[in-house]
């Protein structure tokens, strides 16, 4: 890895929209000049990423001179590393990090939203894990907004285990979480810090027909064991992009599928409910149950969330299916709680019959059936 004077770290990439094409991305050591650059990319990451969580005068009004001068002290300080993110010679983000006292702490990785999806997080990752070998430690730690829910979802994704909180605050611009990071001999993070709900789970094969998961993105576990009868959608499409092509993948809202009434056998919601306030829960499980066939099977896998603010809340999971097991983490800030008694009534109000419902350690399980 080269440092601060060093050559810009390149890989191509396929765009993965319209006709084929290769762009190479390009992490590029940042000079001087350059701090200006950022400030513009800051503002516009800003104004799209955190309206609506930071005051409107921090992004209406934000200064770029103030921004401009830490950016230069932070390019001409050996213990930054700063980098432009380019494709194609535009400026589309960047990423800065440093070693400090108590290890590398990453302070920045922003990338404009029409380039978001296609990996760079995941090249900053590389870059991450590579300077981390080179100075003999194998993990670091950000902070995070936890309003900013595609930021907590991908450094979740990455591995990333929150060890510390601050949030309440009046200005949720001042709210943070702490993930930390450590990465395995494959390059990709462990999940360390302590998780709530631990348990092994066994997904057996036993629907028959076609499957609608809801939430299918990311592990994709449902994809994975029913593979091609089964058609994941995800309001995500970072998570979609990130699960395996083991089944059909689509964007779409669970509170308003587009597909006509009575179109699967089953339903299924993988830990997925976990991710809605109440409210949505209950659209999400009407339109689940609009689409399901009379006499179909809905089945849900989740948890009780006791509390999930100001503290995350994260069930850590081994699940099992087939000859194959996957470790995996949920986690989830919000204020609402969660019950299996809560869940069964809303599947009740949806006019749904419970024909069965397991619960063990804090995870439930809940079959319905449709008349």
């Amino acid at each position: 890895m080269q440092g601060k004077s060093g050559n810009a770290l390149c890989s191509n990439r396929d765009s993965g929209k319209g006709k084929a094409m290769t762009e190479q991305v390009e992490f590029v050591p940042a000079k001087a000049g350059d701090a200006e650059s950022i400030g513009r990319l800051r503002q516009r990451i800003w104004d799209t990423t955190y309206r609506g969580i930071y005051p409107d005068t921090a992004i209406d009004g934000f200064d770029y001179e103030w921004h401009r001068e830490r950016d230069l002290r932070r390019i001409s300080d050996p213990s930054f590393m700063v980098y432009l993110i380019r494709c194609g010679g535009v400026n589309i983000g960047y990423l800065i990090f440093r070693e400090t006292d108590t290890g590398v702490w990453l302070h920045s990785l922003y990338v404009v939203r029409e380039y978001q999806h296609r990996g760079i997080g995941r090249q900053a990752f590389g870059i991450l894990k590579a300077y981390c070998a080179e100075r003999g430690t194998d993990r670091f730690a950000c902070n995070c907004n936890p309003h900013n829910e595609n930021a907590m979802r991908f450094y979740r994704r990455m591995g990333g285990a929150v060890t510390g909180t601050d949030t309440g605050h009046e200005n949720r611009q001042e709210d943070s979480v702490i993930f930390e990071f450590a990465f395995a001999d494959g390059g990709v993070p462990e999940k360390t810090g302590i998780c709530e709900g631990k348990m092994t789970l066994e997904i057996k094969p036993d629907l028959k027909g076609s499957i609608l998961d809801i939430g299918g993105g990311g592990e994709a576990v449902i994809g994975r064991v029913y593979g091609d009868r089964v058609t994941a959608i995800d309001n995500c499409q970072e998570e979609l992009d990130e699960a395996p092509n083991c089944c059909t993948k689509l964007l779409m809202d669970a509170e308003e599928l587009s597909f006509a009434d009575g179109s699967f056998d089953n339903v299924t919601f993988f830990y997925t409910l976990m991710y809605m306030t109440e409210k949505t829960q209950g659209k999400a499980i009407c339109e689940a149950t609009r689409v399901l066939k009379a006499g179909g099977t809905l089945c849900i896998w989740d948890c009780t969330i006791p509390a999930a603010y100001p503290e995350p809340f994260v069930a850590d999971l081994d699940i099992q299916f087939a000859d194959k097991k996957i470790h995996t983490s949920y986690g989830i800030v919000k204020q609402d709680v969660q019950s299996s008694d809560s869940i069964r009534q809303l599947l009740e109000n949806a006019g749904l019959d419970i024909v069965s419902l397991k619960e063990e350690n804090g995870q439930f399980q809940i079959t319905c059936r449709k008349d």
